[in-house]
């Protein structure tokens, strides 16, 4: 696409380049635009750089396990069949096995590679990451609307389960905001500590942001 780009992917010429959405029914949410079409957006600027570069590529889901989407390839049709499959997957009821991330990559990449795993990254208490970052090189897109981080004080609402599609009605004051906040600034607390201590490089996008003005800088850095 731009420099970053043909520098990053040039310089690991040599690495198999494997590309993930993590799919799950909470991304099914968003203030701005829904989580899944950022991250639906980020994964296609992921996947035509590769194909504008000359780099080979293959797509996976992964959910309770990995399931191919697309095989290796450097033509712009894969790029097509990887957005149809993942736009047609339905995310009600969907959560995501992190304790088998790794060892499901393990077991079907034998050639070092570099893996980009993109998704919302949320109740990852369960992670396991290490093995896969010894052998491979990992680089997580962290998709997040801000309210997750930041929750307003809405009074009564009616909220639907993503995993149930149960609907209900709750109240988040105060202290349910601050509960809601501090949690997921916890669970990001051993989420990040992970990461770093794998050297795996992560970049978080929110959905009020342009994926590509964030992919651009982090990938110069990789």
């Amino acid at each position: 696409m731009n420099k970053p780009h043909v520098k990053v992917f040039r310089e690991q010429k040599e690495l198999n380049i494997v590309i993930t959405p993590l799919l799950n029914a909470s991304l099914n949410f968003g203030t701005h635009t829904l989580k899944f079409d950022t991250l639906k957006e980020t994964l296609a600027l992921l996947a035509f750089s590769c194909v504008k570069q000359q780099d080979s590529y293959e797509s996976y889901s992964y959910k309770q396990d990995i399931q191919m989407l697309t095989k290796r390839s450097k033509h712009i049709f894969s790029v097509r069949e990887l957005l149809q499959k993942v736009d047609k997957t339905p995310l009600l009821g969907l959560s995501i096995n992190y304790k088998k991330l790794s060892n499901s990559y393990n077991k079907i990449l034998k050639k070092r590679s570099l893996i980009f795993l993109l998704g919302d990254f949320l109740n990852t208490e369960e992670l396991e990451i290490g093995t896969l970052a010894h052998k491979h090189e990992v680089v997580l897109i962290i998709i997040r609307d801000r309210f997750e981080e930041n929750p307003a004080q809405l009074g009564e609402i009616n909220i639907t389960d993503p995993l149930s599609g149960l609907n209900s009605n709750v109240t988040i004051d105060k202290s349910a905001a601050l509960q809601i906040k501090m949690k997921l600034f916890k669970d990001d607390e051993i989420l990040f500590s992970k990461l770093h201590k794998s050297g795996i490089k992560y970049l978080k996008i929110y959905t009020d942001e342009k994926p590509l003005e964030k992919l651009l800088p982090f990938m110069s850095s990789i």
